[in-house]
């Protein structure tokens, strides 16, 4: 009765092995068709997460960055930060005065007064701000890093992507920055 047991089992395994070679191209087309159906849907899920979250007020994470970049001074400050704002590449910029850097340059160690930038944009256009500094700094290697908004205060940062995504400012839009640099 034994050997009748062990000789059923090994029938039933040959088949099972059979059935699984036999439709091996079914069950491959069945797991593609699982993986692809599942990053479809994850992806329709963000989308869907985030239409929602809209609707209904609630921010999403890292819609909004923080950037920061180091000036030498005053002067330069103003202007980023005034054509920084009148492209649309943010909605504020704080110029934080009087910061001392400390970093290696061309091999040696400085240390210069300097200001900070805080810029609060939309992650989107991080790219944007890094290239219009790069553009209009004076340093070689100016500093533009950035951080992601997790939370904060949401009619704060529906202004944000509502400043960001309006056209651009041209003449008259608020104080220019020769009339800055006149008061100073």
């Amino acid at each position: 009765m034994e050997l009748f047991a062990i000789c059923k089992h090994r029938v039933y395994m040959q088949n099972t092995v059979h059935d699984i070679r036999k439709h091996w191209s079914a069950w491959c087309c069945i797991g593609v068709a699982v993986l692809v159906s599942c990053c479809c849907v994850n992806g329709m899920f963000g989308i869907v997460c985030r239409s929602v979250s809209r609707m209904a007020g609630s921010y999403v994470a890292g819609t909004y960055s923080m950037a920061f970049v180091t000036v030498p001074d005053m002067t330069v400050g103003r202007k980023l930060a005034h054509g920084i704002v009148k492209q649309r590449l943010a909605a504020c910029v704080n110029i934080i005065p009087s910061v001392t850097s400390v970093y290696e340059w061309k091999g040696e160690v400085n240390e210069d007064p300097e200001l900070i930038l805080m810029i609060k944009t939309s992650s989107e256009k991080i790219p944007d701000l890094s290239k219009y500094v790069r553009e209009n700094h004076p340093y070689d290697c100016a500093e533009v890093i950035s951080s992601k908004i997790d939370d904060g205060n949401e009619p704060y940062l529906k202004w944000i992507g509502e400043t960001v995504s309006a056209p651009a400012v041209t003449d008259g839009g608020g104080t220019n920055v020769e009339s800055v640099e006149k008061k100073q």
